[in-house]
């Protein structure tokens, strides 16, 4: 059962222009400000403040795959999260608890999930589902154009992640980013190599992150 891992990155094209990453030693808390920026896009952002609810509700998931799924709740959500409310969530749950029966519990132990966090866990799949419908209900897609779309709808998502090492160096690398076009475009440039693309076949993540 790989709930997230199968949809992570869709309907991602909704995102306008590459994602900014600033990563500034995430794994300390004594120098993270909770409420600092770690991802940026149109209208919201990732904070430290959420990467670190999100480690302690999921333990067991790399940081990297949680900033991943914290970027698209939030993009998705904006539309789609009467579709992923507390009520079709427990649908879902009794659902997959009819289909495991008394494996259930070993099911969610095998992917390090407990009772508690499954609701959230199953959340980014069930907007991504959403987003995909609506998407096919706009296009009017067939049912053979349906299972193409869930076949391959692997989008690209470019990032540049930048490793700094302190909390000053970071901020002053986003913060150029946003003053304008100039700002952003010497940023994009300065740090080339850093740029990266991912999609929900990627099965490799830069080694700073």
């Amino acid at each position: 059962m790989n709930f997230k891992k199968k949809s992570l990155v869709i309907a991602t094209t909704i995102i306008l222009g590459a994602t900014l990453v600033t990563l500034s030693g995430c794994s300390s808390s004594n120098n993270a400000v909770p409420n600092k920026d770690i991802v940026t896009m149109k209208g919201d952002s990732v904070k430290v403040s959420d990467l670190y609810k999100e480690l302690q509700t999921f333990p067991n998931i790399s940081s990297t795959v949680l900033v991943q799924n914290l970027t698209f709740d939030k993009i998705l959500s904006k539309d789609f999260a009467k579709e992923a409310d507390d009520k079709a969530l427990t649908k879902q749950v009794n659902a997959l608890k009819s289909q495991y029966g008394d494996q259930f519990s070993s099911m969610l132990q095998q992917s390090g999930l407990t009772n508690e966090n499954l609701k959230a866990y199953l959340r980014t799949g069930m907007l991504e589902h959403a987003a995909i419908d609506d998407d096919i209900k706009k296009n009017q897609y067939t049912d053979a154009n349906l299972k193409k779309a869930w076949e391959s709808y692997h989008p690209d998502v470019t990032a540049y992640v930048v490793s700094e090492t302190s909390k000053d160096a970071a901020t002053k690398a986003l913060d150029a980013t946003k003053k304008d076009d100039a700002g952003k475009a010497s940023f994009e440039k300065t740090n080339a190599e850093s740029k990266v693309t991912f999609n929900s076949t990627s099965t490799s993540v830069p080694t700073e992150v």
